[in-house]
């Protein structure tokens, strides 16, 4: 996993992107090892909406605005999910215009400067492989993904790349392999319960997603991925002490557990101390276009189907329309607005760590959240655990002879990797 970290925050990303090259702009330069801007032709994107006094739009019309150069794409379709939920003016001034116009003060415009231009920018550099979805989460969430990170290189002496532990894998991922198999099987169940993605086991399986960064987010955030993040919040409590036991648990280091658990609760305070100035959890998922109607599913609140039929009216149908700016298509600017998905967790893709070699066909995954002095004390004692663990298991020989480590990394394997 590459990172980056300056002044003004902390950027964590796993993926690779292509090197483009920096342009100077108008408004200001942004020049850091991460993060690289595109301008665009003479045509203003935000002819519509540039007399709005707002923070989100005074900060991405910047380097969008007035541009000197032109890139290979139409004026009118930007292939950018967010900028072209962003172009339409009543959407944005009942939803959007000055939510977040508090938070962004105390976070600091430097940090959101980047974090925009870094998520547009990748929208439309994957836009003819991949589509883009958002998940925002509180950012507790981040020794969950750490620790499944560090465990999986310890134990099993393998690196991950382009790849994030969404859930501790288990049997119940394996189960169904598509969303197509998925409807079909929930079909009752999701007639008969309108809560239907509050139940625990279907929570477990599914991903609430939004199409673009400010999506859903009628009432003042809805069910809005860049709400969730930028107040830290999840809609359900999650013990997060608990997820470690079973993650431990998972590695077959159970003993460790106990023996660090007051090291992990100590994590899970510092990322739970309240900072006016912290962020949660972005998370921006790049799934390639060939892979998406066995993963997503358009929906309603509670993962309740959209369509009458969402099998012969897939992800892809409505993803598509999004991502090339046709929402003429779209039956009002409600439709548009509250326009999410869920995602189908399970072995074969969102829990597959062993996925092609190829960017284009591999599910792409980048976070981001800003670094504030917890975040920092934070990582030193994540690092300083973690090598105690790593010694333990060295030193006691969890795993006895060669045989019975293998026997581990099959078992492990079995749940988490396509055979």
């Amino acid at each position: 996993m590459d990172s980056c970290s300056d002044k003004n925050g902390v950027y964590k990303m796993v993926g690779s992107l292509k090197k483009i090259k920096f342009l100077k702009l108008k408004s200001f330069i942004i020049a850091t090892s991460l993060l690289f801007v595109t301008q665009f032709s003479t045509h203003s994107l935000y002819s519509k909406i540039e007399h709005i006094p707002t923070q989100i739009i005074n900060i991405i019309k910047g380097p969008y605005h007035n541009p000197s150069i032109d890139l290979p794409i139409k004026t009118d379709q930007f292939n950018s999910p967010t900028l072209n939920y962003l172009k339409i003016d009543k959407i944005f001034k009942e939803n959007v215009e000055t939510n977040y116009d508090h938070k962004i003060n105390l976070i600091g415009k430097d940090f959101f400067e980047k974090l925009f231009n870094d998520t547009i920018e990748k929208e439309i550099e994957y836009s003819d492989t991949h589509y883009t979805l958002y998940h925002g989460q509180k950012r507790e969430f981040l020794l969950l993904q750490d620790m499944a990170e560090n465990l999986y290189q310890i134990v099993l002496k393998k690196t991950l790349k382009d790849f994030i532990f969404l859930r501790i894998p288990d049997k119940d991922f394996k189960k169904i392999k598509s969303v197509k198999e998925f409807l079909k099987k929930s079909k009752k169940e999701m007639e008969n319960n309108w809560n239907f993605d509050d139940q625990k086991h279907i929570n477990k399986i599914l991903l609430a997603v939004n199409p673009s960064l400010f999506g859903n987010n009628i009432f003042q955030g809805g069910e809005c991925t860049f709400s969730f993040f930028i107040n830290s919040e999840n809609i359900n409590y999650i013990d997060q002490i608990d997820l470690m036991e079973k993650l431990f648990k998972f590695f077959k280091i159970s003993s460790l557990f106990k023996k660090y658990k007051e090291n992990l609760q100590e994590l899970v305070d510092l990322l739970s101390y309240y900072e006016p100035n912290k962020t949660g959890i972005l998370l921006q998922i790049l799934i390639p276009k060939k892979y998406i109607d066995n993963i997503a599913y358009r929906c309603k609140p509670f993962g309740i189907t959209y369509h009458t039929d969402p099998i012969k009216t897939p992800a892809s149908y409505d993803l598509e329309k999004y991502q090339k700016n046709n929402f003429s298509l779209f039956t009002s600017h409600y439709s548009i607005d509250q326009m999410q998905l869920r995602l189908l967790i399970n072995q074969h893709f969102l829990l597959n760590p062993d996925q092609p070699s190829s960017p284009s066909e591999r599910i792409l995954f980048f976070r981001y959240l800003n670094e504030t002095e917890k975040i920092k004390t934070y990582k030193e004692k994540l690092k300083n655990v973690l090598k105690k663990i790593k010694n333990d298991i060295k030193e006691n020989n969890f795993y006895g002879e060669k045989n019975l480590f293998s026997l581990l990394y099959e078992k492990i394997k079995n749940l988490i990797l396509i055979k």
